[in-house]
């Protein structure tokens, strides 16, 4: 298959940040393998990656901030702060993301002093848009004076809105924007209007609720998604019915949002609208409708039983939890006859269902299905008894503890530490000591956390049960022990750990700088200057999904899929995870989002947009993707910077929209290679 030229490329990715980088070809191949080893092994202590960012040479400068925006320590804020003055702008727009990517109040600073003296318009939106990653409501007022700019560069108001709604995502007030946010609502340009409904959405700015009721009308189906999203976290009634009309969209993502929106607004009245989605011909809305009338309580009863007795499991299974949302305690008859269903499937919803009901009566029904031949139900079960008040409760996690599936442990180990049981210090010990580094990263961490959590827990703080004396010096022990492990995220975990238990200064974790096993440096290194992207044709029972891969921003990513793509892995494994205009996820050989390909893979972020179609990486955690990836139903700004994006369909979006849990993959063909 031919690759699209460079331009058209640049159009389906949204055109912001995604230049091919020739100049790294430039640099030595001695120099690039040292900066990659740097990059991946997260080293800084021997300083050749601090040194090279300051470089005088341009491509190997650039490189280098490159590695440090995923590498993420403290100790490069000079150096990066140093390059936003840069005379080159592609330094200093690099500089700028890696500094966002410190998330520290510090970072938002000297990037605030940047902007204001920042001529270069791409270089000042790289710089708002790393100010909403790092900063706080000291940098509100920058952000409203740039969405209220009068004779402004105007594609800047995107990049501040946006940035305000990183900020309210990272937990600061932006209400001082609720006018400038309203205004930018109604604005014509549409790139504007729906990152200012991101930003009301996430920063429940009241202020601008009066202005959704035009964005409900915008021609571009963002616009009208994000009104919606930000109409469902203001909540008020009033807006309600205004979202009816959007119930008739011809875009299926602004059904699912109005829909949602109707039941955060209390809408009860308009239950009977609510159900007429229920025959919705496409899927991912007609789920939501169920989910969304089981949130609007005893009104939206009497229409879910049109769906009780559906043959679809996936609506079957809807239509359970929908239920126990709307009758609470009254729905234990049912969720007891749907743990004993034959369907695995309804049985975990039924496990995950008890979890909204938390009384004596349901703690009996959900203590068997700890004990389900099937894991996942076993799973759903345990975390659900963890939000169970009863002293009981714990008994029954602590089962979890005792098994050989990492998912259900790992879930038990966060059990009981979150839960302060003592008790369960003895089980944590055993089980750690049948975990192997680095494939069983998440339980052993999972574990390592417990134990810091519930070694010195207090009887006055919550802490329960009691555990031998002689387990306190086994398991500072197995804390020294895992801060030594090879495994980054394992040691990082012991070392947190023992310094809560010992009252020492938490230990700085240095490893030496080698790359992760199985990790092909000479693929990475080839991927990363090549000069045209490879293509992968996802083949489903649905149809085909091709994506062009973003090879010169992600190169160890991109190397990694297609190792396991040549290995065939993903063929035949399902779409475990369907949120609807959020995300399909796919490439857990468990099918239950716990799986992987035995190892963990580092992070690439980069400031590419999360447009719709977007391809990313799933993980658990920093620097813990491996094998998992997902495709976006919509623009999902909060993504950015966050998880890596390594690729975007160019063709078969309409497929990934049909995708549902239980489709599959048949097989990866590359092509381009």
């Amino acid at each position: 298959m031919k690759l699209k030229p460079l331009s058209l490329l640049l159009l389906a990715w949204g055109g912001v940040g995604l230049t091919l980088s020739p100049a790294f070809a430039e640099l030595t191949p001695d120099v690039r393998r040292e900066l990659l080893i740097r990059e991946h092994s997260r080293e800084v202590a021997d300083g050749y990656l601090l040194e090279k960012a300051a470089s005088d040479d341009v491509a190997v400068r650039l490189r280098a901030l490159k590695a440090l925006a995923s590498v993420q320590t403290p100790l490069a804020q000079d150096v990066l702060a140093a390059s936003l003055t840069h005379p080159d702008p592609e330094v200093r727009s690099a500089a700028a993301f890696a500094l966002g990517e410190l998330g520290t109040p510090d970072a938002a600073a000297v990037l605030a002093r940047a902007y204001a003296s920042e001529s270069d318009s791409g270089v000042r939106v790289r710089i708002l848009d790393s100010i909403g990653r790092s900063g706080t409501e000291e940098q509100v007022a920058l952000l409203t004076g740039v969405l209220t700019a009068a004779d402004g560069d105007r594609s800047l108001p995107p990049s501040a809105a946006q940035a305000l709604g990183m900020i309210a995502l990272r937990g600061f007030p932006i209400d001082a924007a609720g006018a400038a946010l309203g205004q930018a609502l109604r604005s014509p340009d549409p790139e504007l209007a729906w990152r200012a409904g991101f930003a009301v959405q996430r920063g429940r700015v009241t202020a601008a609720a009066t202005n959704l009721r035009r964005a409900f009308t915008a021609a571009d189906p963002r616009v009208r998604l994000y009104a919606c999203r930000a109409a469902a976290a203001i909540g008020q009634e009033g807006l309600a019915e205004k979202v009816l009309p959007l119930f008739k969209d011809t875009d299926w993502r602004v059904r699912c949002e109005a829909v949602r929106a109707l039941a955060a607004c209390k809408g009860t009245y308009w239950v009977s609208q609510a159900a007429l989605l229920l025959d919705d011909p496409n899927d991912n809305v007609r789920l939501t409708a169920i989910e969304a009338l089981g949130k609007m309580g005893s009104h939206g009863l009497g229409r879910l039983a049109e769906v009780e007795n559906s043959g679809d499991w996936r609506t079957r299974v809807a239509y359970v939890k929908a239920h126990t949302t709307a009758s609470g305690e009254g729905a234990l008859v049912a969720l007891r006859d749907a743990a004993r269903d034959p369907d695995w499937r309804i049985r975990k919803a039924a496990a995950e269902s008890f979890g909204l009901v938390p009384s004596e009566s349901a703690l009996l029904l959900v203590e068997p299905m700890v004990n389900d031949e099937n894991p996942q139900v076993q799973l759903a079960a345990i975390n659900s008894l963890v939000g169970f008040p009863q002293v009981e409760a714990l008994e029954y996690i602590r089962k979890g503890l005792s098994g050989s599936d990492i998912a259900v442990l790992t879930a038990a180990a966060n059990g009981v530490g979150q839960r302060l049981d003592r008790a369960a210090v003895p089980l944590l010990l055993k089980a750690y000591g049948t975990l192997l580094s680095p494939v069983d990263t998440e339980p052993m961490v999972a574990i390592l956390d417990a134990l810091g959590a519930v070694l010195l827990a207090k009887t006055e703080d919550g802490g329960m049960g009691e555990y031998p004396e002689a387990d306190f010096d086994r398991a500072v022990a197995l804390l020294e022990q895992a801060s030594a492990d090879a495994e980054i995220n394992v040691a990082k975990a012991g070392a947190r750990s023992l310094a809560v238990v010992t009252g020492d200064p938490l230990r700085e974790i240095v490893q030496p700088a080698a790359l992760p096993p199985g990790f092909d440096v000479d693929l990475v290194l080839s991927l990363e200057t090549a000069s045209t992207r490879p293509t992968a044709r996802i083949r489903t029972n649905r149809g085909d999904i091709v994506v062009t891969l973003a090879n010169e921003l992600a190169p160890a990513t991109v190397a990694n899929f297609i190792t396991l793509a040549r290995d065939g892995f993903y063929n035949g494994l399902m779409f475990h995870r369907v949120v609807a205009d959020f995300v399909i996820q796919t490439g857990d050989p468990r099918g239950d989002g716990w799986g992987g390909p035995g190892y963990a893979i580092r992070c690439e972020y980069t400031p590419a947009p999360y447009t719709t179609g977007a391809m990313g990486m799933a993980h658990a955690g920093r620097d813990t993707g491996g094998s998992q990836f997902f495709f976006t139903h919509s623009p999902q700004p909060h993504l950015e910077g966050r998880y890596t994006l390594f690729g975007n369909i160019i063709e078969g979006q309409d497929v990934a929209d049909l995708i549902q849990v239980g489709d599959s993959i048949q097989e990866v063909v590359l092509e381009g290679l």
